[in-house]
């Protein structure tokens, strides 16, 4: 599922600079979402309880 969602969002990409409907904002969330996974990374360097396990969950 995950690589038919990459694919389409890759001919999307595509599709959108080819006729011109591009948009600096896409580049920006990139970055952002990015960005996030590392902030992350430092918070539970500091914070030990984003290091914890999960507890146990049916649904997960």
């Amino acid at each position: 599922m995950g690589t038919i969602c990459l694919i389409l969002d890759g001919a999307d990409g595509r599709i959108a600079r080819r006729l011109g409907e591009t948009s600096s904002f896409g580049g920006w969330w990139v970055v952002l979402i990015g960005l996030l996974r590392y902030l992350y990374l430092l918070a539970a360097a500091i914070l030990p309880a984003l290091r914890a396990p999960l507890p146990f969950s049916q649904v997960r």
